[in-house]
């Protein structure tokens, strides 16, 4: 009997104990998340069983390529035992994140390949202690995405096909003065349902040329045929996406050929600039059509503004260049935006130290309206963007000077941009045969 009651006296104990640590871990402070989202899918985080009135913080965390820990972090009083870090707050805290190193320079570039993911840490501190913590998985764009080889002898580049079993939007996607392929902007426009097709148009290939020079529109149009003859390609015209110098191909590509409908371009002109070429002041046209050079702004001569330096500037060049232009030079190398068979966006930073996209992207607008454009067209001028606008989210900071040159904008300007112009990206693309 005694032995019974023993056993009794024990069972009852442990419950108690098992009991007591139940509620104590549902006391716990809980993050609450999505496992796993695309770093241009917004996401909020949800944190349960906190004090009412108690300061906290959240932190988030991410390593870069060179295992440098970039962080930001902000305080949050609940008023309820459940508090809610918005979207946009919780994507404001990403985007501006920096280096935990002080004197770290360079820009974030993640740890992994664009087809794969990496963490970001979120984390609760209470008095400087860690209450809870969790990882969300974020993918450079969709796994599933198919990259296709390109069966053409003389195309250069990659084929990008979203998931679906039925008929997609498709894109040309291209690059700007540096010659290799936009595979990411084209790898995360495949993720959210637009086939891609990205494109180097020049460079140390044999069937492009070597430099800046003479490219010919006809190898723009003959990737968008190409495209074009997939059968699970939508319709029968494909949007152009480019930025910089890439933006300009991009406004004379779909000028000229009726293959090509909503034409999104980024940081670019709507004045067709002379070409480059390594170590030639003056290399002549960019382009060419039927073998002729497209007219061009000639680069100036005014030795005062030609960059110099470790890092250069280049925008009180180009700005030298258009100013020095006859109007009549001004009139021929003006691309016939009027003649686009879809709609245009522009996007623009107001800060942008590569040339004055602003002003170069106006040409664009005006002649838009002059002309009446039977379709829709927007540009969106961001105050403290550069020229390296790009998808969100990721951080923004130390973006402005890339390599040799000054970008311009800024950490809070970038991050606004990015967000802000990525949503009508996608839009203008998937409005061609709509």
């Amino acid at each position: 009997m005694r032995l019974n009651k023993l056993h009794l006296y024990l069972a009852v104990i442990l419950v108690l104990v098992l009991s007591t640590g139940a509620i104590a871990n549902e006391d716990k402070p809980v993050i609450e998340h999505p496992e796993e989202v695309r770093i241009d899918q917004e996401f909020e985080v949800e944190i349960l069983n906190l004090e009412a009135g108690q300061e906290y913080q959240i932190k988030l965390a991410s390593y870069d390529e060179a295992d440098e820990r970039w962080m930001n972090q902000k305080k949050f009083v609940p008023e309820s035992e459940t508090f809610i870090i918005e979207r946009d707050s919780t994507m404001e805290l990403i985007q501006l994140m920096e280096p935990t190193t002080s004197d770290y320079e360079e820009p974030f570039v993640p740890p992994v390949d664009f087809r794969e993911s990496f963490e970001t840490d979120i984390l609760i501190k209470e008095e400087g202690e860690t209450i809870a913590s969790s990882q969300i998985i974020r993918w450079l764009g969709d796994p599933e995405v198919e990259e296709i080889n390109i069966d053409h002898p003389d195309l250069i580049g990659n084929l990008y096909k979203p998931p679906s079993k039925e008929g997609v939007p498709g894109a040309l996607v291209l690059h700007g003065s540096e010659p290799s392929p936009a595979d990411s902007l084209a790898y995360m426009l495949a993720s959210n349902g637009i086939a891609t097709l990205a494109i180097q148009y020049f460079g140390m290939e044999p069937e492009i040329p070597d430099d800046l020079v003479e490219v010919p529109l006809e190898y723009i149009a003959e990737a968008g045929e190409w495209m074009l003859g997939h059968d699970w390609i939508k319709g029968d015209q494909l949007g152009i996406i480019g930025n910089s110098r890439g933006g300009e191909l991009a406004l004379l590509a779909a000028s000229y050929f009726d293959i090509f409908g909503s034409t999104v371009v980024i940081a670019g002109s709507g004045l067709v600039f002379e070409g480059i070429a390594m170590g030639a002041i003056s290399p002549g046209a960019a382009w060419s059509y039927q073998d002729e050079p497209i007219d061009y702004i000639s680069y100036t001569r005014d030795y005062e503004v030609v960059p110099s330096g470790p890092i250069q500037e280049l925008e009180p060049f180009y700005s030298a260049s258009y100013e020095e232009a006859t109007e009549k030079e001004i009139e021929q190398a003006t691309v016939s935006v009027e003649n686009i068979n879809g709609p245009v966006l522009m996007v623009s930073g107001k800060d942008d130290k590569m040339w004055n996209s602003v002003e170069l992207q106006k040409y664009v607008e005006l002649r838009l309206d002059e002309y009446k454009h039977p379709y829709e067209f927007k540009h969106l001028i961001y105050e403290d963007a550069g020229h390296t606008i790009s998808f969100p989210y990721l951080p923004t900071a130390n973006l402005e000077v890339l390599g040799s040159y000054y970008m311009g904008g800024s950490q809070e300007g970038y991050a606004r941009a990015d967000a802000d112009h990525w949503p009508e990206v996608l839009r203008f693309l998937k409005l061609n045969n709509q």
